[in-house]
């Protein structure tokens, strides 16, 4: 991304490379990256009164957020259980299109 050499190739190309230099949680760069994700402890559960029961959620986890930032929905998940939610992810997930609109394809996004 630094050389610029992504957007030599096409604006598509690298609108897709910054997705993936986006999705990581590291430090450093080359062979001195370091992911974070497993140094950051999970909050415990807040001791006190007992929460009433929370809504029932469903949490779409989505083809690129389970894929690239899983992280993100379980960090999701555990924030809803703590708040007293039953969280289910639905069965049969489908792709949204997003991925296609975002990158400026509509036609692929329908």
């Amino acid at each position: 991304m630094r050389t610029g050499f992504a957007s030599s190739i096409s604006k598509k190309f690298e609108f897709g490379l910054a997705l993936l230099e986006g999705s990581g949680v590291s430090t450093g760069s080359g062979s001195d990256r370091v992911d974070r994700t497993s140094d950051v402890p999970a909050n415990p559960a807040q001791r006190g009164a007992p929460r009433p029961k929370g809504a029932p959620v469903m949490l779409f986890k989505g083809c690129v957020t389970e894929g690239l930032f899983k992280r993100v929905n379980d960090a999701t998940s555990r924030v809803l259980k703590v708040n007293s939610c039953g969280v289910r992810a639905p069965d049969a997930q489908v792709c949204c299109g997003a991925l296609h609109a975002h990158a400026g394809d509509l036609e692929g996004a329908a």
